[in-house]
C-alpha cells in the first residue's frame, strides 16, 4: 500500500487507526448492498479499461474488497488494512486475491482537530457531487470495466454496476481480515520509528 497517509502520530492525535475487529456479519453484508446503491458512475474515457464510480460513506460504514481495486479519497478519511487514507489525487491500487482473507475498508471520523478538506475534483460529475452533497466521506473507485459478450467494452453502459458489486460485495462466506491482538502495539511502535526517521530508507512494516 503506497501513497499519502495522514501523519496523526506526529500531530499528537493519539494511536494510529486499526483494522476492524469484529466478524463479518449478515447485517454488514446486507448494509453493503444498500451502500453500493449510492454509487454514481463517472463518464468513461474512450480507451479506459476500467469503470469509475463516486461512492459516499457515512462514518463507521464498512466494505470488503476482492480482486483488484483502485481507489482514492476525495473527502474524509478511511482505514484500509490498518492504513489511514486521506484526500488525495493519487489512486491506491489494492490487490485482494481470493485465496486470502479479504481486506476491509472503514470510513473513520477525523481525529482531534484534524482538517482534511476536499481534494480538487477531476471532472464535472465529481465537482457537482461534492458541491451539492455533504457526505462526510467520498471515494472515487476504479474497477475493471464490465464485459458483456458480443458488445465492445466502450459500448457497455456506464451505469453497469456488475464490476463494482463483484469487487466490493463478495460472498458473505468468504473470510474477512480481523485485527490481531498484537497489531495496536506493532503499529504504535512502527509509527514511532517513522516519526523519528531522518535521512535514509524509510522503515517498512510487513
Amino acid at each position: 500500500l503506497s501513497g499519502p497517509l495522514s501523519p496523526w502520530r506526529s500531530s499528537g492525535m493519539g494511536a494510529p487507526p486499526t483494522m476492524a475487529t469484529g466478524p463479518w456479519t449478515e447485517h454488514l453484508q446486507g448494509r453493503v448492498a444498500r451502500i453500493l446503491k449510492r454509487a454514481v458512475p463517472k463518464p468513461r474515457l474512450a480507451a479506459a479499461d476500467y469503470a469509475e464510480f463516486v461512492l459516499p460513506l457515512r462514518v463507521g460504514e464498512e466494505l470488503s474488497l476482492q480482486g483488484v481495486v483502485q481507489l482514492r479519497v476525495a473527502r474524509g478519511v478511511v482505514d484500509v488494512w490498518g492504513a489511514r487514507l486521506v484526500p488525495s489525487s493519487e489512486f491506491h491500487r489494492l490487490v485482494a486475491p481470493p485465496q486470502h482473507a479479504l481486506p476491509r475498508l472503514r470510513a473513520l471520523k477525523p481525529a482531534g482537530d484534524e482538517e482534511l478538506g476536499t481534494v480538487d475534483a477531476d471532472c464535472q460529475v465529481l465537482r457537482d457531487y461534492l458541491d451539492e452533497r455533504s457526505w462526510p466521506t467520498v471515494l472515487v473507485i476504479r474497477v475493471p470495466a464490465p464485459k458483456v459478450a458480443g458488445i465492445p467494452a466502450e459500448e457497455v453502459a456506464v451505469s453497469d454496476m456488475s464490476s463494482l458489486r463483484a469487487a466490493m460485495h463478495p460472498d458473505q462466506e468468504l473470510p474477512r481480515l480481523q485485527e490481531h491482538r498484537a497489531w495496536p502495539s506493532l503499529a504504535d511502535n512502527f509509527f514511532g520509528l517513522c516519526v523519528g526517521q531522518g535521512a535514509g530508507p524509510a522503515p517498512v512494516l510487513l
